[in-house]
């Protein structure tokens, strides 16, 4: 039955009426929103833009480049509006890491790759890392630090990945009120995932007192004393890590030498030592036999010639320098071989070998 003329009329202002308040009221929310995002921008030196009407953010940050924005997510049935947060992590991460929501059954793993455990029930329930089956990633995977980053994402709603040093984060919600809050949760684990690449080269800086510089996918470590001139450097895009571990003594030890590992078949102009051991196991070369003898046949030289130079094949040792190289990195030995090349060097120079 058609309602009254007077009464159709006003339930149609009713319903007008309340369609205006929920427009009103959306208004009010979104430049509530705005402001705060404004208000944010200003503190961190962040860009505040919009897009679709809904606010941005972008610019550099410790450790990277961030860039913010609201994307509505299909939830069941539902959508809903999140705040993205993208931080473009500039440290070198270890190639092909990824982190991605962990799917019941597991996830279809390239040759070369699988899922590297955090020990941590909850976030491996909740999230999974994977890349190449490489102690660095294993190592990565058990940092504390990170764990304590990748829970508190897991305790509060953050749906993470990353992929190419690209960490993006979903959180439900447009972030009115607590932007710094997302802001920083995000920025922490960025912070939590460059920490924990970089620890076994931190590790080696402490104990060995080395300055420690990331130039873009490289990691360098330097010292300078009265022995010579230390620099250890990795290569971060390449996931064997190559690493080459340089001594530059002060001064030269003598007449021009040289020595390699053993190499296949004979080696015209090889020099021999006159030492059983050493004549099989590495190559000499030298202008002044006699001296060169007398250097590397003392006793404290020859262990220590041969952990440096015989399982490297690339590896050399003349008057000048020391060059371990080694192909492939197990993060845990970094520590090994700086020692190594100190120890030669202090057995080569006379000097006291320090922090081996």
């Amino acid at each position: 039955m058609a309602l009254p003329l007077p009464v159709a009329i006003m339930a149609g202002m009713g319903v007008t009426a309340m369609a205006a308040i929920g427009v009103w009221s959306e208004a009010r929310t979104a430049r509530a929103v705005r402001e705060h995002w404004e208000e944010v921008a200003a503190e961190r030196g962040l860009h505040a833009g919009s897009s679709g009407g809904q606010p941005t953010l972008h610019g550099p940050v410790p450790g990277g480049l961030l860039t913010a924005e609201h994307v509505l997510r299909h939830t069941g049935s539902e959508r809903k509006w999140f705040t993205r947060v993208v931080v473009e992590v500039q440290s070198p991460l270890p190639p092909g890491l990824e982190l991605q929501r962990a799917i019941l059954g597991g996830a279809l793993v390239r040759p070369g790759r699988r899922r590297h455990l955090t020990g941590n029930k909850p976030v491996d329930r909740a999230l999974a890392i994977y890349g190449p089956d490489t102690p660095m990633l294993a190592a990565l995977a058990a940092d504390p630090r990170l764990q304590d980053a990748l829970a508190h994402a897991v305790h509060t709603g953050m749906l993470v990945q990353l992929r190419e040093g690209r960490l993006q984060v979903d959180r439900v919600g447009r972030g009115q009120r607590d932007l710094r809050e997302r802001l920083d949760a995000v920025l922490a684990l960025a912070q939590a995932l460059a920490h924990a690449a970089e620890a076994p080269w931190r590790d080696a800086a402490a104990r060995f007192d080395l300055g420690l510089q990331r130039v873009d996918t490289r990691i360098r470590l330097q010292r300078s004393d009265a022995m010579g001139t230390l620099d250890v450097g990795t290569r971060l895009d390449e996931a064997e890590l190559p690493t080459r571990v340089t001594l530059r003594f002060s001064e030269p030890l003598g007449p021009p030498f040289s020595v390699t590992g053993p190499g296949e078949g004979p080696w015209p102009g090889q020099l021999r030592l006159g030492d059983p051991v050493l004549d099989g196991m590495v190559r000499v070369s030298s202008r002044s036999p006699e001296t060169t003898r007398e250097i590397l046949r003392r006793a404290e030289v020859r262990g220590a010639l041969l952990a440096v130079v015989h399982p490297y094949p690339l590896s050399r040792v003349t008057e000048s320098l020391v060059v371990l190289h080694l192909e492939t990195l197990e993060p845990g030995e970094l520590c090994a071989r700086i020692g190594d090349v100190i120890e030669l060097g202090a057995a080569l120079t006379g000097r006291a070998a320090v922090d081996t």
